[in-house]
C-alpha cells in the first residue's frame, strides 16, 4: 500500500496489524510517501508440511511442519517431537518449525 501524505517524517510509527515492513520517503518539504507491505491475516494460521530423511535414531523419515500465525505459539513437546522452535517475525507474525 502506498500513501502520499502532507507533513514531514517524524519518528517512524510501529508497524500496524498485518504489516510486515514499512518505509517513509520525504518527497518535498511538505509531503512524504509511506509504503507498507502486509498480509491478509484472515488466512492465518498456515502450516506447511514436508519430509526429510535423517540418519539420527538409526535412520528415519521426519515430518517437518512449519506454521505461520499472527498470535504467539508455544514450542511443541512430546515423545514424537525431535526439535521445535518459535521465532518472532517483525512484530505481528510468529513462525514455529517442528521436526518429528
Amino acid at each position: 500500500m502506498r500513501s502520499l501524505l502532507l507533513g514531514t517524517i517524524t519518528v517512524p510509527p510501529p508497524l500496524g496489524t498485518g504489516e510486515l515492513s514499512g518505509e517513509k520517503e520525504q518527497l518535498t518539504e511538505f509531503t512524504f510517501r509511506r509504503t507498507t507491505t502486509g498480509h491478509d491475516a484472515t488466512g492465518l494460521p498456515v502450516t506447511h508440511i514436508s519430509h526429510e530423511l535423517t540418519t539420527e535414531f538409526g535412520g528415519t523419515i521426519l515430518a517437518v511442519a512449519a506454521t505461520l500465525n499472527d498470535s504467539d505459539m508455544s514450542v511443541d513437546e512430546g515423545l514424537m517431537v525431535v526439535s521445535s522452535e518459535v521465532k518472532t517475525l517483525a512484530t505481528v507474525c510468529f513462525s514455529r518449525s517442528r521436526d518429528g
